[in-house]
Protein backbone atom coordinates (compact mmCIF):
# COMPACT_ATOMS: atom_id res chain seq x y z
CA UNK A 1 0.00 0.00 0.00
CA UNK A 2 2.53 2.52 0.74
CA UNK A 3 4.57 1.76 -2.52
CA UNK A 4 1.10 2.40 -4.19
CA UNK A 5 0.32 6.00 -2.17
CA UNK A 6 4.34 7.17 -2.87
CA UNK A 7 3.36 7.75 -6.96
CA UNK A 8 0.36 9.58 -6.30
CA UNK A 9 2.05 11.77 -3.82
CA UNK A 10 4.73 12.51 -5.96
CA UNK A 11 2.04 13.34 -9.14
CA UNK A 12 0.04 15.50 -6.47
CA UNK A 13 3.08 17.78 -5.49
CA UNK A 14 4.31 18.42 -8.60
CA UNK A 15 0.65 19.56 -9.79
CA UNK A 16 1.15 21.87 -6.85
CA UNK A 17 4.62 23.18 -7.53
CA UNK A 18 3.02 23.94 -11.46
CA UNK A 19 -0.21 25.68 -10.28
CA UNK A 20 2.45 27.33 -7.58
CA UNK A 21 4.33 28.95 -10.89
CA UNK A 22 1.14 29.90 -13.04
CA UNK A 23 -0.61 31.62 -10.34
CA UNK A 24 3.10 33.48 -9.57
CA UNK A 25 3.29 34.21 -13.21
CA UNK A 26 -0.71 35.42 -13.38
CA UNK A 27 0.38 38.05 -10.23
CA UNK A 28 3.64 39.58 -11.91
CA UNK A 29 1.75 39.73 -15.48
CA UNK A 30 -1.02 41.54 -13.51
CA UNK A 31 1.31 43.95 -11.88
CA UNK A 32 3.34 45.16 -15.11
CA UNK A 33 1.61 48.04 -16.73
CA UNK A 34 0.06 48.12 -20.32
CA UNK A 35 0.73 50.92 -22.50
CA UNK A 36 -1.95 51.05 -24.96
CA UNK A 37 -1.32 53.96 -27.20
CA UNK A 38 -4.85 55.11 -28.53
CA UNK A 39 -4.62 56.40 -32.12
CA UNK A 40 -6.38 59.53 -30.53
CA UNK A 41 -3.24 60.40 -28.61
CA UNK A 42 -1.05 59.58 -31.19
CA UNK A 43 -2.36 61.98 -33.57
CA UNK A 44 -2.56 64.76 -30.65
CA UNK A 45 1.29 63.88 -30.04
CA UNK A 46 1.61 64.66 -33.40
CA UNK A 47 0.05 67.82 -33.68
CA UNK A 48 1.66 69.12 -30.11
CA UNK A 49 4.92 68.47 -32.01
CA UNK A 50 4.61 69.87 -35.51
CA UNK A 51 2.88 73.41 -33.54
CA UNK A 52 6.13 73.27 -31.28
CA UNK A 53 8.47 72.76 -34.21
CA UNK A 54 6.21 75.82 -36.20
CA UNK A 55 6.66 77.91 -32.88
CA UNK A 56 10.61 76.88 -32.88
CA UNK A 57 10.57 78.56 -36.68
CA UNK A 58 8.86 81.30 -36.09
CA UNK A 59 11.23 81.98 -33.05
CA UNK A 60 13.71 81.24 -34.97
CA UNK A 61 12.63 84.05 -37.62
CA UNK A 62 11.77 87.03 -35.25
CA UNK A 63 15.00 86.89 -33.95
CA UNK A 64 16.95 86.57 -37.01
CA UNK A 65 14.91 88.88 -39.09
CA UNK A 66 17.60 91.00 -40.55
CA UNK A 67 18.44 87.73 -41.98
CA UNK A 68 15.59 87.53 -44.49
CA UNK A 69 16.60 88.81 -48.21
CA UNK A 70 13.61 91.24 -48.46
CA UNK A 71 14.39 92.78 -45.35
CA UNK A 72 13.23 95.76 -44.73
CA UNK A 73 9.74 94.73 -45.81
CA UNK A 74 7.42 98.21 -46.36
CA UNK A 75 4.18 96.35 -44.99
CA UNK A 76 5.42 94.99 -41.93
CA UNK A 77 7.25 97.95 -40.66
CA UNK A 78 3.96 99.80 -41.31
CA UNK A 79 1.69 97.40 -39.45
CA UNK A 80 4.10 97.24 -36.73
CA UNK A 81 3.82 101.02 -36.03
CA UNK A 82 0.31 101.27 -36.18
CA UNK A 83 0.29 98.50 -33.47
CA UNK A 84 2.73 99.89 -31.50
CA UNK A 85 3.98 103.55 -32.10
CA UNK A 86 7.77 103.29 -32.64
CA UNK A 87 7.94 99.31 -33.62
CA UNK A 88 8.60 99.99 -37.06
CA UNK A 89 11.21 102.34 -36.64
CA UNK A 90 13.04 99.79 -34.63
CA UNK A 91 12.30 97.26 -37.31
CA UNK A 92 14.14 99.17 -39.86
CA UNK A 93 17.04 99.87 -37.72
CA UNK A 94 16.30 103.59 -37.08
CA UNK A 95 16.53 103.49 -33.06
CA UNK A 96 17.48 107.34 -32.61
CA UNK A 97 13.75 107.60 -34.41
CA UNK A 98 12.04 106.31 -31.45
CA UNK A 99 12.19 109.23 -29.20
CA UNK A 100 10.77 111.68 -31.42
CA UNK A 101 8.29 109.51 -32.25
CA UNK A 102 6.77 108.97 -28.20
CA UNK A 103 8.01 112.95 -27.83
CA UNK A 104 5.71 114.15 -30.68
CA UNK A 105 2.64 111.45 -29.50
CA UNK A 106 3.61 112.42 -25.55
CA UNK A 107 3.06 116.07 -26.31
CA UNK A 108 0.36 115.99 -27.95
CA UNK A 109 -0.83 113.65 -25.81
CA UNK A 110 -0.71 116.47 -22.64
CA UNK A 111 -2.73 119.05 -25.03
CA UNK A 112 -5.58 116.48 -25.79
CA UNK A 113 -5.55 115.98 -21.75
CA UNK A 114 -5.00 119.60 -20.92
CA UNK A 115 -7.70 121.06 -23.09
CA UNK A 116 -10.22 118.59 -22.08
CA UNK A 117 -9.87 119.01 -18.97
CA UNK A 118 -10.54 122.62 -19.34
CA UNK A 119 -13.26 122.44 -21.65
CA UNK A 120 -14.95 120.24 -19.01
CA UNK A 121 -14.35 123.05 -16.63
CA UNK A 122 -15.71 125.87 -19.01
CA UNK A 123 -18.39 123.96 -19.70
CA UNK A 124 -19.68 123.21 -16.08
CA UNK A 125 -18.82 126.49 -15.08
CA UNK A 126 -21.25 128.37 -18.01
CA UNK A 127 -24.17 125.81 -16.99
CA UNK A 128 -24.07 127.39 -13.39
CA UNK A 129 -23.46 130.44 -14.33
CA UNK A 130 -27.03 130.15 -16.17
CA UNK A 131 -28.64 128.93 -13.18
CA UNK A 132 -26.92 131.58 -11.03
CA UNK A 133 -25.11 128.65 -9.39
CA UNK A 134 -21.26 129.50 -7.94
CA UNK A 135 -19.16 127.96 -9.97
CA UNK A 136 -15.06 127.55 -9.97
CA UNK A 137 -14.55 131.25 -11.60
CA UNK A 138 -17.07 133.29 -9.59
CA UNK A 139 -15.44 136.58 -8.65
CA UNK A 140 -13.10 136.74 -11.61
CA UNK A 141 -13.02 138.23 -14.64
CA UNK A 142 -15.07 134.98 -16.22
CA UNK A 143 -17.72 135.57 -14.05
CA UNK A 144 -19.33 136.20 -16.97
CA UNK A 145 -21.88 134.08 -19.37
CA UNK A 146 -20.56 135.68 -22.47
CA UNK A 147 -16.99 135.28 -21.19
CA UNK A 148 -17.17 131.82 -20.31
CA UNK A 149 -18.98 131.19 -23.73
CA UNK A 150 -16.10 132.83 -25.61
CA UNK A 151 -13.52 131.06 -24.00
CA UNK A 152 -15.07 127.27 -23.73
CA UNK A 153 -15.95 127.30 -27.60
CA UNK A 154 -12.20 128.66 -28.05
CA UNK A 155 -10.86 125.58 -25.86
CA UNK A 156 -12.88 123.00 -27.57
CA UNK A 157 -11.49 124.13 -30.66
CA UNK A 158 -7.79 123.24 -29.42
CA UNK A 159 -9.47 119.95 -27.88
CA UNK A 160 -10.58 119.08 -31.12
CA UNK A 161 -7.05 119.84 -32.81
CA UNK A 162 -5.08 117.96 -29.89
CA UNK A 163 -7.05 115.23 -30.97
CA UNK A 164 -6.43 115.79 -34.89
CA UNK A 165 -2.76 116.31 -34.47
CA UNK A 166 -2.15 113.50 -32.14
CA UNK A 167 -4.03 111.35 -35.00
CA UNK A 168 -2.35 112.85 -37.59
CA UNK A 169 1.59 111.90 -35.63
CA UNK A 170 0.19 109.00 -35.34
CA UNK A 171 -0.54 108.10 -38.76
CA UNK A 172 2.77 109.76 -39.82
CA UNK A 173 4.42 107.23 -37.57
CA UNK A 174 3.38 104.47 -39.62
CA UNK A 175 3.90 106.07 -42.94
CA UNK A 176 7.51 107.12 -42.04
CA UNK A 177 8.46 103.16 -41.52
CA UNK A 178 6.78 102.24 -44.56
CA UNK A 179 8.86 104.83 -46.34
CA UNK A 180 12.02 104.32 -44.78
CA UNK A 181 11.77 100.53 -45.80
CA UNK A 182 10.65 100.91 -48.96
CA UNK A 183 13.76 103.21 -49.57
CA UNK A 184 16.06 100.91 -48.31
CA UNK A 185 15.85 98.64 -51.61
CA UNK A 186 16.03 101.44 -53.96
CA UNK A 187 19.75 100.97 -55.24
CA UNK A 188 21.73 103.82 -54.98
CA UNK A 189 25.22 102.62 -56.35
CA UNK A 190 28.31 104.76 -58.03
CA UNK A 191 27.64 102.40 -61.21
CA UNK A 192 23.82 104.55 -61.98
CA UNK A 193 25.06 107.19 -63.78
CA UNK A 194 23.83 109.69 -66.60
CA UNK A 195 26.60 111.09 -69.21
CA UNK A 196 26.68 113.03 -72.40
CA UNK A 197 28.65 111.26 -75.33
CA UNK A 198 29.91 112.08 -78.55
CA UNK A 199 28.12 109.78 -81.12
CA UNK A 200 27.44 109.43 -84.79
CA UNK A 201 23.64 109.85 -85.82
CA UNK A 202 22.44 108.60 -88.92
CA UNK A 203 20.40 110.97 -91.27
CA UNK A 204 19.73 110.86 -94.60
CA UNK A 205 23.03 112.65 -95.74
CA UNK A 206 24.83 110.06 -93.76
CA UNK A 207 26.59 109.63 -90.55
CA UNK A 208 26.74 112.95 -88.56
CA UNK A 209 28.56 113.57 -85.77
CA UNK A 210 26.14 114.34 -82.47
CA UNK A 211 25.80 114.67 -78.82
CA UNK A 212 24.38 111.53 -77.14
CA UNK A 213 22.66 110.59 -73.92
CA UNK A 214 23.75 107.23 -71.87
CA UNK A 215 22.43 105.79 -69.14
CA UNK A 216 24.43 103.41 -67.02
CA UNK A 217 22.68 100.68 -64.74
Amino acid sequence: MKFIFFPIFLCLLAHLHLFGQESDSLQIDSLQPKIVLDSTLVDSLLVIEAASDSLSAKRHYILNYKADPDYPKPKTALLLSLAVPGAGQFYNGKWWKIPIVYGALGGLGYLVDRNSTDYLQLKRAHRRILRGVPHDFTGTYLDNKDNLKSLRDQVDKNRQLSYVGFVVVYVLNGAEAFVNAHLAHFDIDDDLSLKLEPTMLDTPFGPTPSIGLMVDF
